[in-house]
Formats: C-alpha cells, sequence, structure tokens
C-alpha cells in the first residue's frame, strides 16, 4: 500500500484521480479481508450535506419491537419499550463524530406490574415505585471519518455492551451503521434526515437470528428546547432524581452525573 500512496502526483495521474484511486484501493482491501481499513482523514464532515444535517439535538419518540411483533420486555427492565423517549445530542469536529443519548421509558401498568411480581421479575429499579415512576438509560457513540466521501467508524458504548461501528453513506440524507461485536452482526441502523426530521429503523440479531426491530422518529430541535423537553419528560415519566444518567443499556448502574456523561 505504501508504494500505491508514494506515486508521483507529477505523472499522468491529477489529484482527483489519485484520491479516487486511493478510495478504490482501501475498499477492495476491505472487501478482501472483511475488515474495516481506518486511516487518517483531514475531511471536514460538516461540510458534507448528510453529516451536517445529523448535527445538533434531537428529541425522538421510540419503539423497540422483539421479533414476534409486541413490545419488546426484558427480565432485568421493569418499564416499558412500547414507546419511549430519546434525547440524542450529536456534535460533529472535524472528522470526528461524538454522540451522547439518553433514553427516557413509561412506566409499567398495574397490571404489569403485577405480572411481574408474579413471576418473580423486578417490578422497579432503584427507590421508586412499580406503575408510577420510570427510569432512564444512557449511550454514547464515538466516530471518526475513515475515507473522504464520509464514510465513518468507531464505537458504541454503554457499560459492558460496547460495539464496533461502521457506516455507509447513501446520498445526501441517508447513512446505514452497522454494529458488530465480537465480529458478529448485532444491528443494522438506518437513518433517513429529510429537512429537521430524523427516522432510524434498526434490525437486531443474535448469531443468523432476528431478535428485534427498532423505529425512532426524531425532530431536530433548539438547545434550549432539548433541555426543556427533557425536564418536562422527567416529570411526566416521574424519573426520580437520583436516576439521572442512572443506567446502562445493560441495566448497570452508571455511577456518574449527566454532566460527567455528557462532558
Amino acid at each position: 500500500m505504501r508504494d500505491f500512496l508514494n506515486i508521483n502526483m507529477a505523472t499522468s495521474v491529477n489529484k482527483s484521480q489519485f484520491l479516487f484511486m486511493s478510495i478504490l484501493f482501501l475498499a477492495i482491501v476491505s472487501s478482501a479481508t472483511g475488515k474495516i481499513v481506518v486511516h487518517q482523514s483531514t475531511l471536514t464532515l460538516s461540510d458534507l450535506p448528510v453529516w451536517k444535517r445529523h448535527a445538533g439535538y434531537w428529541i425522538s419518540n421510540q419503539t423497540f419491537l422483539s421479533s414476534n411483533g409486541k413490545p419488546y420486555t426484558i427480565d432485568s427492565w421493569p418499564y416499558s419499550y412500547g414507546v419511549y423517549k430519546g434525547f440524542i445530542k450529536i456534535e460533529i469536529d472535524g472528522s470526528n463524530v461524538k454522540e451522547r443519548g439518553i433514553y427516557l421509558y413509561t412506566p409499567l401498568s398495574r397490571r404489569e406490574c403485577y405480572i411481574r411480581k408474579c413471576a418473580g421479575k423486578p417490578t422497579v429499579l432503584g427507590n421508586g415505585k412499580c406503575s408510577h415512576n420510570s427510569n432512564e438509560k444512557v449511550f454514547k457513540g464515538e466516530f471518526k471519518a475513515t475515507d473522504e466521501i464520509g464514510n465513518l467508524a468507531g464505537t458504541f458504548n454503554s457499560g459492558a455492551l460496547n460495539a464496533n461501528v461502521s457506516t455507509t453513506v447513501i446520498g445526501d440524507d441517508s447513512v446505514l451503521y452497522r454494529f458488530t461485536i465480537a465480529d458478529n452482526l448485532f444491528q443494522n441502523l438506518l437513518t433517513t434526515v429529510v429537512g429537521n426530521t430524523k427516522v432510524r429503523t434498526g434490525q437486531f440479531y443474535s448469531g443468523n437470528k432476528s431478535v428485534a426491530a427498532s423505529y425512532y422518529r426524531e425532530r431536530k430541535v433548539s438547545e434550549a428546547e432539548w433541555h426543556r423537553a427533557l425536564r418536562q419528560a422527567r416529570r411526566k415519566y416521574r424519573v426520580q432524581r437520583e436516576d439521572y444518567c442512572g443506567y446502562f443499556v445493560n441495566d448497570v448502574r452508571t455511577g456518574i452525573s449527566c454532566a460527567e456523561w455528557f462532558a
């Protein structure tokens, strides 16, 4: 590869041809090895329409479904995945993308609390009360441009859940995120941004089996509206202050404050 990248620019190969050949070569290497090839990029992602549209503050209405089409459930999380809220902040700095988010879940119904209690499953985390108080989770993503056309590679982290992520830009409005854990496909997430709205649809896998799907509907807002809506949602779902940014995606305590998480 060193010989390829040391082509004399004074030859008949002009700069644009050289750039195209470099990207093509990296793509061929990636395809042949099945691995993500990461190299330093000087690209300013905010110059690209698709990433410029991603940057900012987003509020999301979210639905997470099991493979049977019903709201996802898990023994360790006694709150509803049927309809819940997301608050996401995306920052772009040169060739880097930083994403931080909070998910707020709705309380279970009294019937659901009774069913979980009878089954010996937890009905609340922390000091709240089932059917009255809810809770929230946090996640983060760190990505960097891997080429000059805006594709990224990086990680998605939330406690013990750590996934490698690569993206494929599909035009000026869409990006496909691919999440893997231990080289196994975990999620494909198609994201489309039109105006100030964003839709994300995810397919989740365990081995060769489809296990869940997500449907997130988001709108871009100002920083002030984002903070105001977050406060309102916490009051509506009666999330206790001690639980703010309190849990990772794998339902384990974070042990840090929201200020530390969003730093």
